[in-house]
């Protein structure tokens, strides 16, 4: 495809509506208006003073008087937190310790010594080698794309992410290093970091998500800090320079339509109802709700799904809808039961992607590791205290009722609610999951249709699921713009777990996070005799005048079959790969031994001249050396911004079409299922006529 015809399909795909918004933004920066708007200046214990209306006293006792005073605003926890109360048993400090030694926990990942305070503009692992990016310059002067530069990892620690453990710390011991601890850090940012100016003013996502972390620092520290007046008044007058960096620039988030509008409209509503004293904060208020109310509406399908196409973002939409809804009831000006019937969707989407006995969920989508509300060390990547809260707020029921999984609600001030069962669903066909769940094993289908822009190329993905182990995996995410081969190269088609035809991708990379060309897939849910079946097929090829299609099968507990065909007209060459964990091996030419945390696993495959290869960390260990982009197979991104070895075993096959391939996984001790597989076919005769998509 020419660059040109490349561009053109990408404005059609996205539409008027966010051309619009996106050439708004970039007017705004050429003729300087937004820059007008947003003029770098300094913050001090003055600063408060511009902020405030009528008869609200700037000086810092009188305004901490103010906050204090009967009728404030309600947060989740109460202004300085009433009387420090547990958690509940087995509660631990021990994350806030580590952040008070200068250790933090990046992305989820083990504590990073990174000193107390930190360098906020010194790159962490793995890009720790790279020059520091403190420009003292306005921060649309910043440079954020510049190769091998990834700025996400630079803004994860000035997201404030700290301020939650240390609050929940706080309230569960009373102990005052915490709060201290807390404003050294809020401290040192804010001299390092005046509004306006660099790196961390460059992304009003980011301002936002700040913005919710240093209400909850003001809320939870309030009466710890009243010995020293002026730190309230800093603190609040760093919400009001953060607010007011919003407005001047949604037309990108709009324009975005994902995330970045809902952490922008959170942030403006948090400090439109947390800080009533500021003249700004009706019209933030509004603001933010109207974003809101949009963003829920817009970005979530009926059938529970969310419009990134991605676990992570999907629970982040949640999380921020959590925190508004909740804020917003608690000052008597709840969202619309629109609004919250959505977010209730949205909960009911999560819970049939996550497991439940570990709150673990593929990886699907782009993945850096953004959440808002970790507020306990438990694993990261546990869903389940997420979902606990929203099943609370919104359906007035728990879903996991055990201690540990409701820290968020308490943390959110949610009360007890009765027990009920969740019941996924088994498909979530708008946002194009499909399940096939036994009682111990499960494996989701990727195969959608396109309404949205999707962050990876994953049609027709598998994953698969023995337990709480993800055992046929999606290899993440890593960096966004790492050093070559990494930036953004495990959003590609040839890493996951799906057919490629020539070694082409079925859509067109047309930017970094924008792919053209958009693949439609359907599925369809069937039993064919012992088998419960998922059909799926999907269009992505049809320049080429081919028609792929895949069948994933199950028998048993333990037997999974998948089939893959592609037909048409000439000679074409269909690769199929599988990440799977790392482990002890052993390879018997047409089958692959395999052992792991959960278990052993079997896996044999069958197909007309199918040539098959085992790769670990971008080298061969056995098998044929198969074309295709080898540096990047065998390697998978368990969090953002940290890469581990695994195996990627590969299967091609060439020919004229159609061409065909069957792959079976064992996942107990003893096979279950028909004995000969291999001639069961799942994918029935192919059609006499082809459509796009059909």
């Amino acid at each position: 495809m020419t660059t040109l015809r490349l561009r053109l399909t990408a404005a059609r795909e996205l539409g008027l509506a966010t051309l619009f918004h996106y050439a708004r933004f970039q007017i705004g920066l050429a003729t300087g208006w937004i820059r007008s708007r947003t003029p770098v200046e300094g913050l001090d214990q003055s600063s408060l003073t511009r902020w405030l209306g009528r008869d609200v006293p700037s000086d810092p006792k009188g305004y901490v008087a103010y906050r204090r005073r009967e009728g404030a605003p309600r947060f989740f926890i109460g202004f300085g937190g009433e009387a420090p109360a547990s958690d509940g048993a087995g509660a631990t400090t021990q994350e806030a310790d580590e952040i008070l030694s200068g250790a933090f926990r990046l992305f989820g990942k083990d504590p990073i010594p990174m000193g107390m305070p930190p360098d906020w503009f010194a790159y962490p692992p793995p890009l720790q080698d790279l020059p520091r990016l403190e420009i003292r310059d306005h921060w649309s002067r910043v440079p954020l794309d510049a190769p091998g530069m990834d700025v996400r990892l630079l803004w994860e620690l000035s997201r404030f992410g700290w301020v939650f453990p240390l609050t929940s710390a706080f309230r569960r011991t009373g102990d005052v290093r915490f709060a201290e601890g807390c404003w050294t850090l809020i401290d040192d940012w804010r001299r390092r970091n005046p509004p306006n100016q660099g790196v961390h003013w460059a992304s009003g996502q980011e301002v936002g998500l700040r913005i919710l972390a240093l209400t909850a620092a003001i809320e939870t520290f309030g009466s710890a800090w009243a010995h020293d007046p002026p730190r309230l008044a800093l603190a609040a007058a760093m919400v009001a320079s953060h607010a007011s960096r919003i407005p001047p620039t949604v037309a990108y988030a709009q324009a975005q339509g994902n995330n970045h509008l809902l952490s922008e409209g959170a942030g403006l509503l948090t400090a439109g109802l947390m800080f009533p004293e500021f003249r700004r904060s009706r019209a933030w208020a509004r603001m933010g709700r109207d974003l809101l109310e949009n963003g829920f509406r817009r970005q979530t399908f009926d059938d529970g799904g969310y419009v990134q196409h991605s676990v992570n973002y999907h629970a982040l939409a949640l999380e921020l809808g959590l925190w508004s809804a909740r804020l917003a009831e608690l000052n008597h000006q709840p969202l619309t039961e629109g609004s919250r019937s959505r977010l209730a969707a949205l909960a009911d989407g999560l819970s049939a992607q996550v497991e439940p006995t570990s709150g673990r969920a593929p990886s699907f989508g782009p993945d850096d590791g953004s959440r808002l509300l970790l507020v306990d060390p438990q694993a990261p990547s546990d869903r389940r205290p997420v979902l606990e809260a929203a099943a609370r707020a919104f359906a007035g029921v728990s879903w996991f009722p055990g201690e540990d999984q409701g820290t968020v609600a308490r943390w959110l001030g949610l009360g007890s609610a009765p027990t009920s069962e969740v019941h996924p669903p088994s498909s979530l066909p708008i946002a194009g999951l499909h399940f096939l769940r036994n009682s111990k094993t499960r494996a989701v289908l990727r195969c959608v249709r396109f309404r949205g822009r999707p962050g990876h190329s994953d049609q027709l993905h598998v994953d698969l699921w023995r337990g709480s182990e993800n055992v046929v995996i999606d290899p993440g995410s890593y960096l966004y713009n790492g050093p070559a081969p990494w930036s953004n190269a495990l959003s590609a088609a040839a890493v996951h777990n799906g057919p490629v035809v020539d070694g082409q991708e079925p859509m067109h990379r047309a930017g970094r996070f924008l792919w053209a060309g958009l693949s439609r897939g359907s599925a369809e849910a069937e039993h064919q005799g012992s088998y419960r079946v998922l059909r799926s097929v999907q269009d992505g090829y049809r320049r080429l005048g081919v028609r792929v299609e895949r069948a994933v099968a199950t028998a048993g507990e333990s037997v999974w079959v998948v089939q893959d065909r592609i037909s048409g007209e000439g000679q074409r060459r269909m690769t199929v790969g599988w990440t799977l964990p790392d482990g002890v091996w052993e390879w018997f030419g047409e089958a692959l031994s395999l052992a792991t945390e959960g278990g052993p696993m079997r896996i044999e495959w069958d197909g007309q001249g199918l040539q098959s290869g085992l790769v670990r960390a971008g080298v061969w260990l056995s098998g044929d050396e198969l074309e295709g982009p080898v540096e990047l197979w065998g390697w998978r991104s368990p969090h953002y911004g940290a890469l581990a070895p695994c195996l990627r075993l590969v299967f091609a096959v060439e020919g004229r079409l159609p061409l065909r391939m069957t792959t079976r996984f064992l996942l107990g001790d003893q096979e279950e299922g028909p004995v000969e597989w291999s001639g069961v076919d799942f994918l029935g005769p192919l059609p006499e006529a082809r459509g796009e998509g059909d």
